[in-house]
């Protein structure tokens, strides 16, 4: 969807000229990121020995191939935000960070440098509770 609108509103610039980086970023966060992360999250452990057999090898190979691409530009696609960052981006502010191990040498797409934490609209979107969690304390880091 996300890709439809990016295509379909090009004032927004999400669409980023390099379209094969793009589309392979998006099919890697849809496809071995998730599942990793579900995996993960159901508690399904993939011995080392068959980690060839899966998408994403392990939670940690999927988060670490991410550090390691942002670790050497802002943004996925390049120097610029793209749809592929708040596609992948999605995962990084949900339960993926949670479940990884901690590591002292987390790059960027963990942490939050980069990418969509440091974007206004991120900001003011963080700023504010959801509707059903309008009388509940809300974190703001």
């Amino acid at each position: 969807m996300i890709t439809c609108l990016a295509e379909a509103f090009p004032a927004a610039g999400l669409m980023p000229d390099d379209r094969v980086a793009l589309y392979r970023w998006m099919f890697f966060g849809a496809g071995p990121l998730e599942a990793a992360v579900t995996n993960a999250a159901l508690g399904v452990g993939v011995p080392a020995d068959r980690r060839v057999m899966v998408g994403y090898g392990s939670l940690q190979a999927a988060i670490d191939r991410l550090d390691g691409l942002v670790s050497h530009q802002p943004d996925i696609c390049g120097d610029r935000l793209s749809a592929a960052d708040v596609h992948v981006g999605r995962r990084r502010s949900g339960s993926a960070c949670a479940l990884a191990p901690s590591t002292p040498d987390r790059h960027s797409w963990t942490t939050g440098r980069g990418l969509q934490r440091g974007r206004p609209a991120c900001a003011r979107k963080r700023s504010t509770p959801p509707r059903w969690q309008k009388d509940r304390p809300w974190p703001t880091d």
